[in-house]
């Protein structure tokens, strides 16, 4: 038996063994098969950066993704107020972190070149 993927295997090994014996073969290719087919995928991002910016005995990790919104749910399907409380919510959270990134990259900036101009 030809094992396809670890994941199926696992499930696999989640069957009771007294339901797993009444399987015929072509049952577990099946299975296999389809939990192959059904992974989830990486998907590329047209723009993808990571990294981690050191602070003195801590280190942040950050991320930022941009590409095409390929999310399933339809705008339309959510209602206009609901949409418009999270809006405003978004902006504000949205501007808050932006301000705090570059409250964060100022300081860094000033810490190198503070000895530089001062030194």
């Amino acid at each position: 038996m030809r094992k396809e993927n670890p994941f199926a295997e696992k499930i696999l090994t989640q069957i009771e063994p007294d339901i797993l014996k009444t399987f015929s073969q072509e049952q577990l290719t099946a299975i296999r098969t389809s939990v192959y087919q059904n992974l989830p995928t990486k998907k590329k991002h047209s723009l993808d950066v990571h990294g981690t910016i050191p602070l003195f005995i801590r280190r942040i990790y950050f991320a930022f993704s941009s590409g095409k919104d390929e999310r399933t749910k339809n705008e339309k399907d959510i209602p206009f107020e609901l949409r418009a409380k999270t809006a405003v919510k978004d902006v504000l959270i949205l501007s808050a972190t932006m301000l705090f990134v570059l409250a964060v990259f100022g300081a860094l900036l000033m810490g190198y070149l503070a000895p530089m101009l001062y030194g």
